[in-house]
C-alpha cells in the first residue's frame, strides 16, 4: 500500500480523469448486470409462453445495452491511454531531471545502458499501476458483491456450494505473489545489465573488431540473453502454476455443482432452465474476475518490482547540491584560493581509497595563465572536477574572490566558466545545436565562434552548413575538427574562466598553430587554466604547475621549472626528443 501511496502524486494532477475512467467503468460493469436476468426472462416467459412483444422489448433492452457497453468502453480506452502514457512520461522526466543532479561519483559507479534501462523498460512495467485494467478489479470487487447477492437470490444452496473453493484461491495467490515479485525484480535487472553491456559494446565495436574479440563478446551476451530468459521462463511458469490452480479449484468443481446439482435441481421441478443459465452466467462472470486478477497480478508485481527499481534512483540524494541561502556568483573573477584541498574516491568494501589530491595550497590571480602539467593520475583533472564541484572535496576547500565556494549556487558558478574536456563530446544532431546548446546565439555569433577556432572552413563547404547533421559523437568528422567545433562551442559563451582539459591531443600541426593563434588572442585578458599533455600550448601560459601523485611538487614559469632539473624539466626533455628537436 505505501508504494500506491506515494505513486499518488503522479496520479493527482489526473484526478479528474481518473474518477471519470472509473466511472466509465462502473458504469460498464452495472450494465452487465441485468443480462443473464434478461435472458432468464426470454427463456422463462418469452419463449416459453410464446410472448412476441416482451421478446422484441427484451431483445431491445440488450442490444441498447451492449450498445451502450461500448460506447462507454471506447471512452474508456482512449482515456486510460492519454493518462498512462502522461503519467510515464512525467516518471520518466522525473527521473532524468533527478538523475541531471547526482554528481561524477554516483555515474562512476553506473553503467550508462543500466540507467537507460530504468527509465524506459522499467517505467513500461509501471504502466500496470495506470491500466485501466487496475481500475477494472476494483469495479470488479463491487461487481462481485453485487453479484454474489442476486446468486444468493436465485439459489442460496449453489451459491454457498460456490463459494467453497474462494479460500482454496486466496491461498494459493498468497503462495505465488512473494515468488511472482522476486523473480519480476530478478529480470528486470538482468535486463538492465543486458542493455548496459550492449551499449558498452557498441561504443567499443571500433575496439571489439579490431582486437578481433567479436566471439568472445559474443558469448558474453549470450550467456546474458541466456540467463535473462531461464528467469523469465521460471516467471512464467509460476503464472501458468497459478492459472491452473484456478482452474482446478474453481471451474472444473463448479462445473460440477451447476450441471449436476443445479441439473438436478431442474429435473425435479425446483429450478427453471432459465434461473440455472442466469445462475451460470453470474457464477462464470465472479470467476472471471478472480481469473483475471491472478493474470493481473503478474503484471502487477512486475510494476511493483519496477517501482523499487525507479525509487532506489530518486531516493538516491544528490551529494553536491546548493547549500542554504546559496548566492548567484554575479562578482568579477579576482582570485581563486584552493586552501588544504584533498581528494580521495572510495573504492570497493574490500580496497583502501584512492587518494587523488593531497592537501593542495594554490592561488590563481585574475588574468594569470595556468599551465597544469604532470603524469596521468597525478590530480590534475581532480583539481578542474573540484572547481567545477563535478565532486566534493574530502576535506579543504575552494575559495572565489575569498568565500568559499560552496557560498554560491552551482548553475552561476558553472555559467562563469567555460570548460572544454579531453573527451569532447558532439551530440547526434546539427552543428548548429552543438554549438548553441539550446542558447540563443545568432548565425553571425555562430560562424565568428567557428572562424575563430577555424572550423569555419570546413563547415561552410558542407551541403547544409550549420544544419549538418554530425552523428552520434561527431562520428563523420575527424579528430581535429570534432575538437575545432568544441573549441567553437567554448568560444560561444565568453566566460570568467577558460578551462582546457588536455583539449587539444588530437589535432594536426596545422590545426595546432592556428588555434595557438585564435586561444592567445582569446585568452589575453582572461583567467585561463590548462591541462596540457603536448608542452606547445604551455607558451599561452605564464605560470605552470607540476602535479604528482595527487601532489602540487613544483610551481613556477616555463623558465624556472626548466632550468630547476625538477620532474617537469624531465619531462619537458623527454618531449622535446620525443619531437626530435635535439
Amino acid at each position: 500500500m505505501h508504494r500506491f501511496v506515494r505513486f499518488f502524486s503522479y496520479l493527482k494532477p489526473f484526478v479528474r480523469w481518473i474518477l471519470f475512467l472509473f466511472a466509465l467503468i462502473m458504469a460498464n460493469m452495472l450494465l452487465g448486470i441485468p443480462g443473464p436476468l434478461l435472458q432468464k426472462a426470454i427463456i422463462d416467459q418469452a419463449l416459453s409462453e410464446g410472448k412476441y412483444q416482451l421478446l422484441v422489448t427484451l431483445a431491445i433492452i440488450i442490444a441498447g445495452i451492449s450498445l451502450l457497453s461500448a460506447f462507454f468502453t471506447y471512452l474508456r480506452n482512449i482515456i486510460s491511454v492519454s493518462l498512462r502514457e502522461k503519467v510515464l512520461a512525467k516518471v520518466r522526466v522525473d527521473i532524468y531531471s533527478h538523475l541531471q543532479r547526482l554528481s561524477m561519483h554516483f555515474f562512476s559507479k553506473q553503467q550508462s545502458g543500466s540507467l537507460l534501462s530504468r527509465m524506459v523498460n522499467d517505467v513500461s512495467y509501471i504502466q500496470n499501476l495506470v491500466n485501466d485494467e487496475f481500475f477494472y478489479l476494483f469495479s470488479s470487487a463491487i461487481r462481485v458483491v453485487i453479484v454474489v447477492l442476486l446468486m444468493f437470490s436465485l439459489s442460496w444452496q449453489l451459491t454457498l456450494l460456490s463459494l467453497v473453493a474462494l479460500p482454496v484461491l486466496v491461498i494459493v495467490f498468497l503462495m505465488l505473489r512473494k515468488r511472482i515479485y522476486q523473480f519480476s525484480k530478478r529480470m528486470q535487472e538482468l535486463y538492465a545489465h543486458l542493455s548496459g553491456k550492449i551499449q558498452e559494446n557498441i561504443s567499443a565495436i571500433k575496439i571489439i573488431q579490431a582486437e578481433t574479440v567479436e566471439e568472445q563478446k559474443q558469448e558474453e551476451t549470450a550467456l546474458m540473453c541466456d540467463n535473462l530468459a531461464s528467469v523469465s521462463i521460471s516467471q512464467s511458469k509460476v503464472a501458468i502454476k497459478g492459472n491452473f490452480a484456478v482452474t482446478v479449484f474453481s471451474s472444473v468443481p463448479l462445473l460440477l455443482v451447476i450441471w449436476m446439482l443445479g441439473g438436478a435441481q431442474v429435473i425435479e421441478g425446483s429450478l427453471t432452465l432459465g434461473t440455472l443459465l442466469a445462475f451460470s452466467q453470474y457464477l462464470f462472470s465472479v470467476i472471471g474476475p478472480v481469473s483475471r486478477f491472478f493474470s493481473f497480478n503478474l503484471s502487477l508485481q512486475a510494476g511493483y518490482a519496477a517501482m523499487d527499481r525507479i525509487y532506489d534512483i530518486l531516493d538516491k540524494p544528490p551529494d553536491i547540491v546548493d547549500s542554504a541561502g546559496a548566492q548567484a556568483f554575479s562578482k568579477e573573477l579576482e582570485t581563486i584560493e584552493f586552501k588544504g584541498l584533498s581528494l580521495e574516491f572510495q573504492g570497493d568494501d574490500d580496497q583502501k581509497p584512492l587518494l587523488a589530491l593531497d592537501n593542495i595550497n594554490l592561488k590563481i590571480e585574475k588574468g594569470e595563465k595556468i599551465g597544469i602539467v604532470g603524469p596521468s593520475g597525478g590530480g590534475k583533472t581532480s583539481l578542474i572536477n573540484l572547481l567545477l564541484r563535478f565532486y566534493k572535496p574530502t576535506s579543504g576547500g575552494i575559495l572565489l574572490n575569498g568565500e568559499n565556494l560552496e557560498q554560491f549556487t552551482i548553475a552561476s558558478l558553472r555559467q562563469n566558466i567555460s570548460y572544454m574536456p579531453q573527451e569532447e563530446y558532439l551530440f547526434n544532431d546539427t552543428i548548429r545545436a552543438n554549438l548553441a546548446l539550446g542558447r540563443d546565439y545568432s548565425d553571425r555569433d555562430l560562424q565568428d565562434a567557428l572562424e575563430r577556432s577555424y572550423a569555419w572552413e570546413f563547415v561552410k563547404v558542407l551541403d547544409k552548413g550549420l544544419n549538418t547533421v554530425i552523428g552520434e559523437r561527431g562520428a563523420t568528422l575527424s579528430g581535429g575538427q570534432r575538437q575545432r567545433l568544441a573549441l567553437a562551442r567554448v568560444f560561444l559563451k565568453k566566460p570568467q574562466l577558460f578551462i582546457f582539459d588536455e583539449a587539444f591531443s588530437a589535432l594536426d600541426a596545422q590545426s595546432e598553430q592556428l588555434i595557438f593563434k585564435a586561444l592567445k588572442s582569446l585568452l589575453k585578458e582572461t583567467t585561463a587554466i590548462i591541462i596540457a599533455h603536448r608542452f606547445s600550448f604551455l607558451h599561452l601560459v605564464n605560470r605552470i604547475l607540476v602535479f604528482s601523485e595527487g601532489h602540487l611538487i613544483e610551481d613556477g614559469t616555463i623558465s624556472e621549472l626548466r632550468d630547476h632539473e625538477g620532474l617537469f624539466a624531465r619531462l619537458f626533455l623527454m618531449q622535446q626528443l620525443e619531437e626530435g628537436k635535439f
